[in-house]
């Protein structure tokens, strides 16, 4: 097997940056609820891929799944950093950022329902947290959810299943019981 050289890792690497990066924001914007550190996240997650592109091993997996690895670990560093859990942000900041990305004014009730959500977000597991973010936040399938993770693929399914129950369990249980 042919070792990758540079100047390959490095055509990698552009491919992945103008076909892909923006997954990798949406993940950390999703995990952050805060564009500014989303933005910051993703750049240091670039640079340190670049900085360290020649440990890029092909043979070992995707390009794609090394560098959302890094992104994962600047993630962690930076809750370290802020000593908090991935969700403690004002949620009025959250819901703003919601809105303002997808271009759409919310009601009332929709803007609560979101609040609520991103809630209730914080209850799950760490793990589930994550899941989430990179089915919802980076828009990644169970595959490269599994393969990044280093799970099977059903087992990200049943993740995530539990963990979009566990949130539909609270949303239903705020409602109040008509008889």
């Amino acid at each position: 097997m042919h070792k990758a050289s540079w100047s390959e890792k490095l055509s990698l690497y552009e491919d992945w940056y103008n076909e892909d990066m923006s997954s990798l924001f949406g993940y950390l914007f999703y995990q952050t609820q805060n564009r500014d550190v989303a933005e910051d996240l993703t750049a240091s997650t670039c640079l340190r891929a670049l900085e360290r592109l020649e440990l890029y091993d092909p043979s070992r997996g995707r390009l794609r799944d090394w560098i959302f690895g890094i992104a994962r670990n600047q993630f962690r560093d930076y809750l370290r950093s802020q000593r908090r859990r991935p969700t403690q942000v004002a949620l009025s900041e959250a819901v703003e950022c919601l809105i303002a990305d997808d271009g759409f004014e919310l009601n009332y009730d929709q803007k609560e329902t979101m609040q609520e959500i991103i809630k209730y977000l914080e209850t799950l597991s760490e793990r589930e947290q994550e899941i989430i973010a990179l089915r919802y936040g980076a828009g990644l399938h169970n595959q490269e959810i599994a393969s990044m993770l280093a799970i099977t693929s059903n087992h990200v399914a049943v993740l995530l299943r539990r963990a979009i129950g566990k949130l539909r369990d609270k949303m239903e249980a705020r409602l109040p019981n008509v008889s």
